[in-house]
């Protein structure tokens, strides 16, 4: 991870050179799209548990599969998404496009 400013660190993905911010807090990191391969989630999950005391919370910026990802070594912090992003997710043939989007690529 790349230190950016004081509280704030980013990562980026061999995937599209997708980034992962990363912003240090009282009680734990703010994690905003994590991702993307599983090998950079378990790092990540590493860093944070080492770095931080973990992941404290979790945003998605937008609905698509590279933004939604998640690993269990991040916990069970809360996750947080947009409405669209919520309501997408939420349709079984939503989630199967997002599956198919992220097999081509």
């Amino acid at each position: 991870m790349e230190q950016i400013s004081e509280h704030c660190w980013v990562t980026s993905s061999r995937f599209c050179r997708t980034n992962t911010v990363v912003v240090a807090g009282p009680s734990g990191a703010l994690v905003i799209d994590p991702g993307v391969h599983g090998d950079e989630l378990v790092a990540l999950a590493a860093q944070l548990s080492g770095r931080f005391g973990g992941c404290a919370l979790a945003i998605s910026t937008h609905p698509h599969w590279d933004h939604l990802l998640w690993a269990t070594g991040l916990g069970a912090a809360p996750r947080l998404a947009s409405a669209q992003a919520c309501e997408i997710v939420s349709y079984p043939e939503q989630l199967v496009a997002l599956r198919a989007e992220a097999a081509a690529e």
